[in-house]
Formats: C-alpha cells, sequence, structure tokens
C-alpha cells in the first residue's frame, strides 16, 4: 500500500478551522506510518495549521492520505511521543505549542531540513550546540577528562572536509559524554548528527574558519582539572567562527 499523492496541495477548510493535508515525499522512511507522520508534520510546519489547532477527524485523514485507519492512528502516536500531537478525549488531536516539541529528536531535525529554510535549521543546531560547549568544557575540566590525542588531530589543516567532521565530531562527543550528564551528551550528538548529515558543507565551512589552535589548550586546561580557564578557551573556539551561507561554503 502506498500513500495516496494527489497532484496539488488541498486548500485549507477555514471554516472548520482545520487544515487539509497535502503529501509529499520524504528522504529514507521505512514505514507507511512515518510517510503519513510527515505529511501531517508539514502541513503544521507550513503554518497551514495554527498553533494549537486541531487535526481533521480520523475519518477525513484516512480520505485524504489514503491509508488505513490504523496507519493514520500509528502516524498520530508517533507525532505525540515527539511531544507535536496530543490527542484529547472529546476534543480531537490537537497540535502542541512549539516549546513543547522534542525538537532534538532524529526524525524532527531530518524533517525541518527538508522542509527549510534550511539556513535557520543549521544556525539554530549550530547556536545551540555552541551555546552548551563551554559549559560542557567545565564539567568536563571536574572529571580530568584525557584529550590531547583527539585535540591535536583537530588542529591539523591536512584532512579533507569529511575527515574534518569527523574528528570535530569526535571531540565534542568524548568531551561530552566525559560529563557523565546523559541530557548534554544527546544535545551534542544530535547537534552535531544534523549539521553533518543535512549541512555538510557550510559545516565544514565552519569549522575550518574556527580558530582550532585552542583546541590542544582547551584540552590541557580540562586535563588538569581548570574549569575556569576550559570554558573561557571553549568560549573563545566557539566565538571563532560566525554564520555561514550556502553559497559560500559550495563556492
Amino acid at each position: 500500500m502506498t500513500i495516496y499523492r494527489r497532484p496539488d496541495p488541498i486548500p485549507i477548510k477555514k471554516d472548520k478551522g482545520k487544515a487539509s493535508l497535502g503529501v509529499a515525499p520524504i528522504r529514507g522512511r521505512r514505514d507507511l506510518y512515518e510517510e503519513a507522520a510527515f505529511s501531517i508534520f508539514q502541513t503544521i510546519w507550513s503554518g497551514q495549521l495554527d498553533d494549537v489547532g486541531l487535526l481533521p477527524g480520523e475519518n477525513e485523514l484516512v480520505s485524504e492520505l489514503g491509508v488505513s485507519r490504523t496507519v493514520v492512528r500509528e502516524a498520530t502516536k508517533y507525532l505525540a511521543s515527539k511531544g507535536i500531537l496530543e490527542t484529547r478525549r472529546r476534543l480531537g488531536t490537537q497540535v502542541l505549542p512549539r516549546d513543547r516539541w522534542n525538537l532534538i529528536d532524529a526524525d524532527l531535525i531530518e524533517w525541518m531540513f527538508d522542509l527549510g529554510p534550511a539556513d535557520q535549521v543549521n544556525q539554530e543546531l549550530w547556536d545551540a550546540f555552541a551555546a552548551a560547549q563551554p559549559e560542557i568544557a567545565a564539567l568536563a575540566a571536574q572529571r580530568r577528562a584525557t584529550l590531547s590525542t583527539e585535540a591535536t588531530s583537530l588542529s591539523s589543516d591536512a584532512m579533507d572536509d569529511k575527515e574534518l567532521i569527523e574528528r570535530f565530531c569526535h571531540f565534542h562527543q568524548r568531551l561530552t559524554q566525559a560529563t557523565g550528564n546523559r541530557f548534554l551528551s544527546s544535545l551534542t550528538h544530535r547537534c552535531l548528527e544534523g549539521m553533518s548529515r543535512f549541512a555538510s558543507a557550510e559545516f565544514a565551512v565552519r569549522i575550518r574558519s574556527m580558530d582550532r589552535g585552542i583546541y590542544p589548550e582547551l584540552s590541557q586546561a580540562v586535563a588538569e582539572g581548570k574549569g575556569a580557564p576550559a570554558k573561557s578557551k571553549m568560549q573563545s573556539a566557539m566565538a571563532s567562527t560566525g554564520k555561514t551561507d550556502s553559497a559560500k561554503a559550495l563556492g
């Protein structure tokens, strides 16, 4: 069974206060309910449905998506698990405010890059990552983590973009793991994964623009348990790069 794809977007039925769904292709989905979930998310993300609005009823979703009732239920449960929807008895399925969405979720990051604007998603991921790293460095210093080898290899320019990204991600993942904080580890991993998978050219340009010579000094401060210097070094490293744009990265 496949999802029925209409040739044109279905117009919003504003008189009911609900949005109708169009179905768009999605990269690498494995199951039918995931495609249905993406289609629902697309409608929400595009602004066709106001925040805290109601989805069409189950029968309408079945008709518009061209899937079974079971698929619709699985799709809404899938989105509910990500903090996007909530099914309320007698009220229907409601879209939750965006500050309740689990944005550090692999699927949502992929979907947001697909639906765009990708430059904004990429920048927001970097901002979240960069804001957390100074505190992560200070916490890792409390445990005197040893990262000298990773820091030295990262400071070299003799590598292609793929290797540069791999070394950068490896260093920061190791550093975050050293804090013992699982929430910070998840944040770091998802931000790095999103940027490296969906904006790798821009990500490589950003890393190359950094003063990576700071990393050996940063690693030494962490190993010596000097939290304040480690935090300061990381702040300098994160501040040594700025925004990138796709044209510059690909040009």
